[in-house]
């Protein structure tokens, strides 16, 4: 988010919806439960970023749309001010990669251990990667 206006604003808020199949995990900054964020006074030119993590689940060619609200609560109701759509599409993984540590995929260290790292990988797809 950005302010672009000549004088600072309050009391405003941002509310995420997200599509069928997203199970929230975390968010920088810390989300009002899962869904809204209180944003500090926002000066001309200032802005910042809310960061979601999260697995979205769903088949393979299906669209799925994550829709932010940035508005102010007034006599409570929700005022929208600005609203951004974004779509994706879940996609045919054409990469598998996993990895072993000293012959190990759950090896835990020991301080002062050698580690031997093992790295595999496999083009699933279709097309030559590069």
């Amino acid at each position: 988010y950005f302010s672009n206006i000549d004088y600072p604003i309050s009391n405003l808020r941002i509310k995420i919806e997200y599509p069928s199949g997203f199970e929230f995990f975390e968010s920088q900054p810390k989300a009002l439960g899962k869904t809204e964020w209180e944003i500090p006074l926002l000066n001309k030119a200032g802005g910042g970023r809310i960061e979601v993590s999260g697995i979205l689940r769903g088949e393979v060619q299906e669209s799925k749309i994550f829709r932010a609200n940035l508005g102010i609560w007034q006599e409570g109701e929700f005022v929208l001010l600005k609203e951004t759509i974004k779509g994706i599409e879940i996609t045919r993984p054409s990469i598998f990669v996993s990895y072993q540590i000293n012959n190990s995929p759950q090896y835990v260290a020991n301080p002062g251990d050698y580690l031997y790292y093992e790295i595999f990988f496999k083009n699933t797809g279709e097309e030559v990667l590069e």
